[in-house]
């Protein structure tokens, strides 16, 4: 696990204490402080359990994980900043999914749905197709813009997020129960808009048979960086 942060950090304890409290914990955690002015320090809790390594130049956040890599002792590498939680059972999730797929080289955080109230329509993990990544969503609610959110990680360790959206012209099945307006009409998916994510082209997403697919941009800069 590598967790790179300059300055004070703030949320780094949050951050430690959410990856510690996986099942299982991770075998080695590395906390890479990058050059910060005043240097970074643990709290108690976290010091038994993580390896902090000072980067004396800055070498931002490509820079500070190639350090943590080079000091890693796990085969398997995992990366998290130091302004995120996990939410509990990720690692176990990802861990399974990998044995589950030995010739994977790769495996990614998350897809999410929000709709135009706030509310996630996506349903269980999103799995990877080729070239494609997909997730399964619950019934639609209000017509609207719906955005589909990504994170993957390359097999070098690089992140690779962004976001997308799609515009439901009719109210979902989802939407029947919300108020006397709403429409139960099946749900369609109308006018996808593309966004770009870090580091890719144009993306498209597509609700096929209660899937979210997401292709294009996203997908090739997955696939180049696993070559």
């Amino acid at each position: 696990m590598i967790v790179p942060v300059r300055g004070d950090g703030p949320f780094l304890s949050e951050t430690l204490e959410a990856i510690l409290a996986q099942e299982p914990p991770p075998a080695d955690v590395v906390v890479v402080d990058d050059a910060s002015p005043k240097p970074v320090a643990l709290h108690e809790t976290a010091l038994s359990r993580c390896r902090l390594v000072r980067r004396e130049v800055r070498g931002g956040p490509a820079g500070a994980r190639q350090t943590g890599l080079e000091a890693l002792r796990t085969a398997l590498v995992a990366l998290c900043d130091s302004d995120d939680v996990w939410e509990r059972g990720k690692l176990a999730a990802q861990l399974s999914a990998l044995e589950d797929n030995p010739g994977a080289s790769v495996c990614f955080g998350r897809a999410t749905v929000i709709g135009p109230d706030g509310a996630a329509y996506q349903d269980g993990s999103p799995t990877v197709a080729g070239t494609a990544i997909s997730v399964a969503v619950r019934p639609l609610g209000p017509a609207g813009r719906y955005t589909v959110g990504y994170r993957v990680v390359s097999s070098d360790g690089h992140p690779i997020q962004g976001s997308l959206g799609f515009t439901l012209t009719t109210a979902g099945a989802a939407s029947a129960t919300t108020g006397p307006s709403a429409s139960s009409a099946p749900s369609t998916a109308a006018q996808p808009a593309a966004d770009t994510g870090a580091g890719s082209a144009a993306v498209w997403p597509w609700v096929l048979g209660g899937v979210v697919l997401v292709a294009g941009g996203a997908a090739v800069a997955l696939r180049q960086t696993r070559r």
